[in-house]
This record gives C-alpha cells, structure tokens and sequence, in this order.
C-alpha cells in the first residue's frame, strides 16, 4: 500500500528532532497535508495515534555488519514532551492493514514526535546477531545461530590449517638441521666403512618415515598419527632416540593447535549492533486512528 505521505528527511539543521524547527516547518501546515489511516475494516474511530514510515540504515565498523530495512510504526499520543514512550507504547504496523479515509477532527502534528520515534528506535530497535568472541567473528544479517556456528567451525579449519602450514615450515627446516647434525655425527665416528654405512642408511631411513608421516597427519582426529619408531638394539640405539625426541615434540606441537581452538567454535553471544541518529531517517509521517 502507498502510504502516501509527505516525506521529509531529516537534517540536523531543519529536523524538529534537533528541537531548533527551522521558520519553514509548521506544525499545523504540516498536519493539514499529512493523511490519515485506520485499519481495515474499523468503523467509527476517535481515537488519534502517530503514524511513521522509518528507514534504518546500519553500517557498524567493529562487526562489518551492513542493514537496510523500512518499517511502519505506530506511538500513542502524547502531549508532554518531556515524555517518552515505553516499549509497549510503540508497535510496528503492517501497511498492508490500513486504508485512508477522512479524519473526525483535524490535528497539530506535535512538533517533538520526531525526535520521540527517532529516540524510540534507537533503544529498542537496535538489530541482534552473533558473535565468537575468541575468532572475532560476527554473524551476517539474517544468518542463523546454526548457521553462523557452520561459519565458525569453517573459519577455525582455516586457521587451523595456516598454524599446521606455519608448524610444516618450523618442522621442514629443523629436520634438515637434526639430519645434517646425524650424519656429520655419523660420518666423524671412528668405526669401520660397514657400520658407519649402515648408520648412515640408518639416519636416511628415519627421516624417510618422518616425512611420510607427516604428508599423513590429520586435521580433525584428537591425536597425531604418528608413529612411534621402532626401538633399535646395539649401535642404532642413538640415531633412534634422536629421531624419537623430534616426533615428541611434533606430536605436542601439533596436538596444541587441535585443542587452542576446539572449545571457541562454539564460544559465541549475542552482539547489540549500535545505532545512532544519522542513520535513522522519518520517510514519512500521518496518522493512525482507532
């Protein structure tokens, strides 16, 4: 439905919610265009109630969260302007279930109404989403609880893959310092060319299955997939046990990163979206009779 109404947007140099109205906004002159509505099908009415066609445009920097919405609204009459409406004093209206006819009496259009709705709205208006407050993520407009808490185990894959690549870099330049380390070790020993042959083959053997095992860790299991080396008797005790302190620590490092974030997937609040005046604007104004 066409509500018809005169729409004047607001300025913070001419709107009455400034409370400095500027010469050209009459109260009077304003109420004799302004129309008026009932719902359908009421019959006699006597009763005069505010009228406003607001658009809300939010735009929040902190949760990157952007609205846009229009909504009738209905407030009760008030005389006082040192009033303000309480929450059940303001209701929203469906302009689908109202019609314009001629009024009983004419009215003054009350020159702080403006800045009643506009403060009105701000306080009790104010749009609600979810927020993670350990991955500092806010949830979309719209977006379900169920939803956003997808997006938030999605967002902890993420990073939990960039801290395992971060880890990968760590682990790739310490194995070719500790392999370096064996063989030089191995190399400088006094012992016959077969032993220290075998030694040898021993250390490339051992960091063949560290990297194997490490293209086959997983991202979601509970623990590492890493084997524990078999232990060695005789001469290639010591190589073993070298290798044996690396794969502990890979093990603790990597179980780290699975539980710094399981529990803040499902960390979540509710995060009230601020409004201020600027991004409230009256589109249009009337009145609403029962």
């Amino acid at each position: 439905m066409d509500t018809g109404c005169l729409s004047i947007r607001q300025s913070p140099d001419s709107s009455p919610s400034g409370h400095d109205p500027s010469p050209c906004y009459n109260s009077r002159w304003l109420a004799s265009i302004l129309k008026h509505y009932r719902r359908l099908g009421t019959g006699e009415v006597s009763t005069p109630s505010l009228f406003f066609l607001l658009r809300q445009d939010v735009q929040d920097v902190r949760s990157n969260f952007r609205s846009s919405r229009s909504e009738c609204f209905r407030g009760e009459w008030l005389d006082d302007a040192g009033l303000n409406w309480t929450p059940d004093m303001v209701a929203p209206v469906n302009p689908d279930e109202i019609e314009e006819f001629d009024p009983p009496r004419e009215l003054d259009w009350p020159e702080f109404a403006d800045s009643m709705i506009i403060h009105h709205s701000i306080r009790n208006y104010r749009p609600r989403i979810w927020k993670n407050i350990e991955l500092d993520l806010y949830s979309r407009p719209h977006e379900s609880r169920e939803e956003f808490l997808q997006r938030c185990h999605q967002r902890e894959v993420r990073e939990r893959v960039l801290q395992r690549e971060e880890l990968r870099d760590v682990f790739l330049r310490r194995v070719i310092e500790l392999k370096t380390v064996m063989i030089t070790m191995v190399s400088e020993e006094k012992s016959g060319d077969t032993l220290r042959d075998r030694r040898l083959a021993t250390v490339r053997s051992l960091f063949s299955d560290l990297a194997r095992e490490w293209d086959q860790l997983p991202l979601h299991d509970d623990e590492p997939r890493v084997r524990k080396s078999t232990d060695a008797a005789g001469t290639d005790r010591d190589l073993h046990e070298m290798v044996e302190s690396f794969r502990a620590d890979l093990r603790y490092r990597f179980g780290r990163i699975r539980v710094g974030f399981r529990p803040h997937v499902e960390n979540i609040e509710t995060y009230e979206v601020p409004v201020n005046h600027s991004q409230i604007e009256i589109i249009s104004r009337g009145f609403l009779w029962s």
